[in-house]
């Protein structure tokens, strides 16, 4: 960080490299968001002028003191952080919204109406920042003030020095690439604006706009109001330019877009919030996800079940006998049709990124498979692939089907060994309905597709003639879940501030 300008630093400490590091995955251009983005785009318009009204209040209290105007300052840095990581999170959130489950519903509500009123927030407090600005920095001599003006880089200026060239403006995805290819120079800022070609492309349409490069001077703050001051025209001149010219600024209206279409509504917030809070409620008593209920080809019942796994958690994974026979071969021994089940956990924990945890009721289960070390496979395998992921296993003792629910109410599908040796059975449970006197769990059986086990019945049925075992596994989206509740967190935080 210490060779970074201080417009790299500035971008470093706002904007993650991997920010937009995504699949274009709803097949639409930026044209064609914003030409359904009519109605978001005027209930933003009535939110802000509502907002405005605070903006004289913000102003006298920006202006009154330098103390005020630091303060000021450092709650525009927290809302613009809070904004872009939040957008950060909708990025990667777009990437599978084809599995919809009530946590998640939960959490799109909340990230909907937050990241919305955030962004009307940071409009307002972006609208009269000119002028706190302006009025601060006439405390300075006029010395200092020309100093510090002439000292702040402009984001074109930035980019035609970055580029070192009168122009490279282009659009075109396989022309950029080559240019990234023969220029580190480019290669840096393509790093700074999100390792995205379509969003780069924009920003290069902004390096034929200037010719010459501008000289600079340095200005070195003495305290923390000039520090303050430098920072906000940093902010005017070259951050917020950078934002809307990427089209990071965005990401939020493309998540709602995509949201709309996936649960069929209307394209604005308030209908948008009203359908998920519909969805959670509906899926609170009946949860039935669409799996890809691919069926096994050979004796590949817990490999199939993890396929499944896979199509569910990444809908643009075809989930076909490659992907059968792949699993299956790594998750056996030659000579023994088990599918042996720290192999799936390790399998899809290392192999395919999907966190799992093995599960057995380990009273029973222990001392017929862990209390003396195998010789012989396919136990000895299956002791090896335990020992590299005996650190996240469960135990299901005492597991009530209250608890399965919760789990996949949190979109976790958890697969089980049932039947009787030597011919076991995995089979899936996948959803359940919760409904008045009708209560059942949704169990995918890979032989022969979806089936109906009563809650009365499903512990029971989830059982083997030896013990009991599994695999629970866990969306991988959800190590992301945690971070976005502290910054939903953060935004009411901001969303709260009085000056």
């Amino acid at each position: 960080m210490e060779d970074l300008s201080l417009e790299e630093r500035l971008l470093y400490e706002n904007v993650s490299p991997s920010l937009f590091e995504t699949k274009m995955l709803s097949g639409k251009t930026d044209i064609q968001y914003l030409g359904e983005s009519g109605k978001l785009v005027s209930h933003f318009k009535e939110s802000f002028e509502r907002a405005k009204i605070r903006s004289q209040d913000i102003i006298q209290f920006a202006t009154a003191s330098p103390a005020n105007f630091i303060r000021f300052y450092k709650h525009l840095q927290d809302s613009w952080k809070v904004y872009l990581e939040l957008s950060s999170k909708m990025a990667s959130l777009s990437e599978n919204l084809d599995f919809l489950f009530p946590e998640k519903l939960k959490l799109f509500q909340d990230m909907v109406q937050l990241t919305f009123e955030l962004n009307t927030h940071i409009y307002l407090i972006t609208d009269i920042e000119k002028e706190i600005y302006e009025r601060n920095i006439e405390n300075l001599s006029e010395d200092r003030m020309m100093l510090l003006i002439e000292s702040v880089k402009s984001f074109p200026v930035y980019l035609i020095e970055e580029v070192n060239s009168d122009s490279l403006s282009t659009k075109n995805p396989y022309e950029i690439r080559e240019i990234l290819a023969k220029n580190p120079h480019l290669r840096k800022l393509f790093s700074l604006s999100g390792s995205s070609v379509e969003l780069f492309g924009q920003l290069l349409s902004h390096s034929s706009q200037l010719n010459k490069k501008a000289e600079r001077t340095e200005f070195s703050p003495q305290n923390e109001y000039e520090e303050s001051l430098k920072g906000i025209l940093m902010y005017d001149h070259f951050f917020e330019l950078f934002l809307r010219e990427s089209g990071m600024l965005m990401t939020d209206l493309k998540f709602y877009i995509d949201i709309a279409d996936r649960v069929s509504c209307s394209k604005d917030i308030p209908s948008i919030l009203s359908k998920l809070g519909e969805l959670n409620i509906a899926f609170n008593e009946n949860f039935r996800p669409n799996i890809p209920q691919y069926k096994q080809t050979q004796l590949s019942c817990g490999a199939t079940c993890l396929a499944n796994v896979v199509g569910t958690y990444y809908p643009y994974i075809k989930v076909n006998n490659s992907l059968e026979d792949g699993i299956h071969k790594l998750v056996t021994v030659p000579g023994f049709f088990n599918n042996l089940p720290s192999s799936l956990a390790y399998v899809s924990r290392d192999k395919l990124g999907i966190p799992s945890h093995f599960f057995a009721e380990f009273s029973s289960f222990g001392p017929l498979f862990l209390k003396q070390k195998a010789a012989q496979e396919p136990l000895r395998k299956f002791q090896g692939d335990y020992e590299k992921i005996k650190g996240d296993a469960l135990d299901y003792a005492v597991i009530t089907t209250a608890e399965l629910k919760e789990k996949l109410g949190n979109g976790h599908l958890i697969s089980f060994v049932c039947g009787q040796s030597p011919m076991l059975h995995y089979k899936m449970i996948v959803g359940y309905k919760f409904k008045e006197s009708q209560k059942y769990f949704y169990v995918f059986d890979p032989a022969y597709g979806m089936e109906k086990i009563p809650e009365t019945e499903m512990l029971g049925h989830m059982r083997n003639d030896k013990s009991l075992w599994g695999v629970e596994y866990v969306p991988p989206e959800s190590v992301i879940f945690g971070r976005t509740r502290e910054l939903l967190s953060k935004a009411r935080e901001i969303l709260s501030w009085q000056p």
